[in-house]
């Protein structure tokens, strides 16, 4: 399998999630040096005040940018293996992580979260244990992972009608978990959802037939977004 990453759009991401941190961080020890002084009090708190966001904004896209591996990295690995027809866009096209096979377009939703999650139709929930709930506010938001996965599938169909209206290719949406330490329940999901150890497995299991015109129309489309 060929791997496309916008690198360039990553390290910027990555570079923002550091400076948000870094301001965060200095701005909560002014807050508790100023604190030492009540005459500095309101200096303290207008500090806490920004300074929260930012660290909240930043722990939450480290995960994303900054750990390694990123989320990325991890379904690239598991996906290494397959066929070299197919081609991973991470970061290029309006969704985030797309596939293109010859068995047509897929657009992975990846999602980062530890701990006990199930889907049952279209309705996600989150249990969490006390490791989950002491680092809560800087994990990563459950929300719906089937609305945010249609929603980028409709993105992409959007752009190749734009582009190449003439080519019929199917979008299927996917949310994958990559993390070791989360548990899946999914009892009817209306988008399928999946361990990243399960990925591969399925999308072997895929049937449908891109016509080779439309292949490589996508291909040289989506690899001439990366310049």
């Amino acid at each position: 399998m060929r791997v496309v990453t916008n690198d360039r759009f990553i390290s910027s991401r990555a570079g923002m999630v550091r400076n948000a941190m870094t301001v965060g961080l200095v701005l909560m020890a002014v807050a508790a040096v100023a604190a030492l002084q009540p005459r500095y009090i309101a200096y303290a708190y207008a500090s806490l005040l920004v300074s929260f966001p930012l660290v909240n904004w930043g722990g939450r896209g480290a995960a994303k940018w900054v750990r390694s591996p990123r989320p990325d990295q991890v379904v690239a690995k598991a996906l290494k293996s397959l066929d070299h027809s197919c081609q991973l866009f991470s970061y290029v096209l309006p969704a985030e992580n797309v596939l293109l096979c010859p068995t047509g377009l897929v657009v992975l939703c990846v999602k980062t979260l530890e701990g006990a999650i199930s889907c049952r139709g279209a309705k996600w929930r989150r249990r969490l244990r006390l490791p989950q709930l002491l680092a809560v506010l800087y994990d990563e938001r459950l929300g719906n992972p089937s609305r945010q996965a249609r929603k980028e599938a409709e993105k992409l169909r959007t752009f190749v009608a734009a582009h190449l209206p003439e080519v019929n290719a199917t979008v299927t949406p996917l949310v994958v978990f990559t993390s070791p330490q989360v548990t899946l329940e999914v009892v009817e999901p209306t988008v399928p959802a999946m361990l990243v150890r399960d990925l591969k497995a399925h999308l072997r299991g895929t049937v449908g037939t891109l016509a080779g015109p439309d292949y490589k129309a996508l291909a040289s489309l989506f690899n001439e977004q990366v310049h």
